[in-house]
């Protein structure tokens, strides 16, 4: 997971490993990364398959990434963190939904309300979301909104078939999170949110993007701001390692161009994973 770990401004990274301890490799201003072993007493749980997952997100909105388990049965559990210091889990109430994208049940975490705190927003398969904040006595609201044209659908695996993907961002520039449709066919859906929840999906001018995380080496689509101009873009990493951007211009999107040869790919089925995040 990416996140700021230390509140220095810096993303960082986090790892949760087997036995349920979790690392934490901090940016330096000097540059590079430092491992530090962080929590150690196996608490924390990921099991992509049953729904076990760890999300990255500023809960309480201090400026340092907080860590928010998601159980397989549906439970939540807030990890605080105070400037690196990070708590065992406390629960804070049954969201009822599992992470499973293979099922078309997927979650991300973000800021999607404007203020200073991040939520996690997790999609049904039928479209419907959950949108979740943490309050400080470590219960949850959830706000619940009908599908709105948004849809998660992974393609079987080992198959080379294209599949619909939602990438997650700040496309408008309103320093609220939106949700990007990638679709077969060169189509793209984006839902905006507003005062009043997300927006029914519309078209925006489509870069050609696909999602086949199980073509070649996986092709992928990430959201990050790559001219520092506010507004997310949209990023393919393909099965040859090549980045293609295609700039937001906070109501369509740009023609792709070729940003160079990454070298490495995301794939399903191998080491390689890759973060949308701002190093620096």
């Amino acid at each position: 997971m990416a996140g700021d770990w230390n509140g220095d401004g810096l993303s960082d990274f986090a790892n949760v490993l087997a036995d349920g301890s979790l690392t934490v490799a901090t940016q330096q201003q000097s540059g590079g990364f430092a491992k530090t072993f962080v929590h150690d007493a196996g608490t924390f749980s990921y099991s992509a398959s049953s729904g076990d997952m760890v999300f990255a997100l500023d809960a309480d909105g201090d400026g340092d990434s907080d860590l928010l388990q998601l159980y397989a049965d549906g439970s939540l559990a807030v990890a605080r963190n105070d400037a690196g210091s990070i708590a065992a889990p406390v629960p804070v109430g049954e969201l009822g939904f599992l992470h499973l994208p293979e099922a078309g049940a997927i979650a991300f975490a973000g800021n999607y309300d404007g203020d200073a705190a991040e939520e996690l927003v997790a999609i049904e398969p039928d479209g419907a979301v959950r949108i979740v904040s943490i309050a400080e006595n470590n219960t949850i609201a959830v706000a619940e909104q009908t599908p709105f044209g948004i849809f998660h659908e992974e393609p079987e695996r080992g198959s080379a078939c294209r599949g619909r993907q939602i990438v997650a961002g700040d496309f408008d520039g309103d320093g609220r999170g939106d949700l990007a449709n990638v679709l077969p066919d060169n189509v793209l859906l984006v839902s905006t949110m507003t005062d009043a929840g997300f927006s029914e999906a519309a078209l925006w001018t489509s870069p050609g993007f696909e999602f086949s995380p199980w073509k070649g080496d996986g092709w992928n689509v990430f959201a990050l701001d790559v001219n520092d101009d506010g507004l997310d873009d949209l990023v393919q990493l393909n099965g040859i390692g090549e980045a293609w951007a295609a700039r937001s211009s906070g109501g369509d999107f740009e023609a792709p161009y070729r940003c160079g040869l990454l070298g490495f790919q995301h794939s399903r089925v191998g080491p390689w994973k890759v973060f949308a995040t701002g190093l620096r």
